[in-house]
């Protein structure tokens, strides 16, 4: 009997576009990366291979790297940040390689899955806040260590290509029992349209996409009013806009705290 062999090729959407950034080239460890929504980075590093220092802290704005702490101090960042945002997750997955497997960062946005790295080395713990992606990765092993020795990672940045669309203002107005959310844009280029988080966890509060009124040469103005609220209590709200490509953008975060008497 002839022995048939069959070769999957899997292909990953990677429509997610934008910027890889590698911030730190130092061999030492590098790890725990919190990214902030204006896609700036924290982390702790440990000090030279071999020194007795401790680990401190560093940032990164960026475009400069600044060191926060002394070393010596050692300045231990706890876990921070969500692995989700909105309808968005990052997490690992195995990718199969000639000589065994690597780690690569993965994207699913609720429709469909995406692929950020594809380095034939471990990437490690991403993060996502405001469409930024930050994690650990393991580039310059040298042979003989395992691929993910701790002692060699370093921080990498994904910066997402924002979607063409330029808003003028968004504001969360409280009532009794209820917020409305008002926001305008300037323009909107292929913007299919809106979708509204609130916290905790931001949840999507719209059942369906808020279709999008604007124009490449003209904006639009918008309202929703969430009702299911409860009087003196905060809430927290984020905007995203998706283009027609499937890409998403989320706004800074506004608050309110409906009340039942406004003077």
């Amino acid at each position: 009997m002839p022995i048939i062999i069959l070769i999957i090729h899997v292909t990953y959407v990677s429509a997610y576009s934008g910027e890889i950034i590698r911030i730190t080239n130092n061999n030492q460890k590098d790890w725990r990366p919190i990214v902030t929504p204006q896609g700036h980075v924290f982390w702790t590093q440990k000090a030279a291979l071999g020194s007795t220092d401790g680990d401190h802290l560093m940032y990164y704005d960026g475009t400069n790297t600044v060191q926060v702490t002394t070393e010596g101090d050692f300045d231990y960042l706890s876990p921070g940040g969500s692995a989700s945002e909105g309808n968005t997750i990052v997490y690992l997955k195995t990718v199969p390689l000639p000589s065994g497997t690597s780690w690569d960062i993965f994207l699913f946005n609720g429709q469909q899955e995406m692929r950020i790295t594809d380095n034939n080395y471990w990437d490690n713990t991403p993060i996502i806040c405001n469409g930024y992606i930050v994690w650990e990765a393991y580039p310059d092993v040298p042979a003989g260590l395992q691929p993910w020795d701790e002692s060699y990672a370093e921080i990498y940045i994904y910066k997402p290509e924002p979607t063409l669309v330029e808003m003028s203002s968004i504001k969360a107005t409280p009532s009794d029992s209820k917020v409305t959310l008002q926001w305008k844009t300037e323009s909107e280029v292929d913007n299919a349209g809106f979708n509204l988080w609130r916290a905790e966890d931001f949840q999507k509060i719209n059942q369906s996409l808020i279709p999008a009124k604007g124009s490449p040469t003209e904006g639009a103005s918008y309202e929703y009013t969430d009702t299911n609220v409860n009087n003196k209590q905060p809430y927290l709200y984020k905007l995203e806009d998706i283009d027609l490509s499937g890409k998403s953008t989320m706004h800074y975060p506004v608050s309110a705290m409906p009340r039942g008497i406004y003077r």
